[in-house]
């Protein structure tokens, strides 16, 4: 994310508390706008460059095998969607 987005992000987030503030009314956020976040994000999280597979110090997992803390995080990630 460049600095342009991040403004951008500060801006409306301003608008939005002031807004809301004069109103006293906090706005609800239906599904489908939660889904068109979703998916802007996930487009711009495909223009973002790779990251390093190593980070120099740490300990690497041979090939094939998942580190322990992204095993977690997929079993978390499967039983939140297990609705």
């Amino acid at each position: 994310m460049d600095q342009r987005e991040i403004d951008e992000i500060a801006a409306w987030l301003e608008q939005e508390k002031i807004s809301s503030e004069q109103n006293g009314v906090q706005e609800s956020v239906t599904s489908s706008d939660f889904d068109k976040f979703l998916a802007e994000r996930a487009a711009a999280a495909e223009n973002l460059p790779d990251a390093p597979t190593t980070v120099p110090g740490q300990n690497t997992a041979t090939p094939g095998q998942t580190p322990r803390h992204r095993q977690i995080k997929k079993e978390d990630q499967d039983s939140m969607f297990a609705l």
